[in-house]
């Protein structure tokens, strides 16, 4: 079901853009599921991260988790034009960075499939 898989994320440890295992496997359903759902036709990708060093760092630290999220999509046969990666450094916290959880909440990638109307 579609609403089951809609939104995914997974949080990353501090100035890691390693994919965990048990992502992985959320990332194949994803692929699979796009592939039996024909209406399913973008996996949109962002990556965040939490306030902790510099603007320009994170921005790339974001990208870098984007990336290794799209790189591995892309392993497992999506092909690129179903992908929109985006990166947006510590710009859109899910939660204030006062205390060392919430930064590691900000700390994710965020995953949107989209459905044709």
């Amino acid at each position: 079901d579609i609403d089951d898989l809609k939104e995914t994320f997974q949080m990353f440890d501090t100035d890691k853009s390693d994919i965990k295992s048990d992502f992985m496997d959320r990332l194949e359903l994803l692929v699979d599921y796009m592939n039996i759902d024909a209406s399913v036709n973008r996996l949109y990708i962002d990556g965040h991260t939490d306030n902790v060093g510099g603007n320009g760092y994170n921005w790339d630290l974001s990208k870098r988790r984007a990336e290794a999220v799209q790189l591995y999509l892309k392993g497992l046969g999506l092909e690129e034009d179903q992908i929109i990666m985006r990166y947006h450094g510590e710009l859109l916290p899910i939660t204030d960075n006062g205390s060392s959880v919430n930064r590691a909440r900000n700390r994710r990638v965020t995953l949107r499939l989209e459905q044709d109307s």
